[in-house]
């Protein structure tokens, strides 16, 4: 139990955080942009609605 939870401790951290760090750089860099225009575009659609009404209003 004692040697499982200390081998499991750092293999849980490390494996994860260097293998998410490696996978998650490249990953980020080509969902960044993604992630990025969808919530402009996002905010681009909220903002028409928004200066419509208020021109209606």
């Amino acid at each position: 139990g004692v040697v499982f939870s200390k081998n499991y401790r750092p293999i849980h951290m490390k494996k994860p955080v260097n293998g998410q760090k490696q996978t998650f750089k490249p990953h980020v860099r080509t969902d960044a942009p993604r992630s990025i225009n969808q919530p402009a575009k996002e905010l681009e659609l909220d903002q028409l609605p928004q200066v419509n009404a208020k021109n209606e209003n």
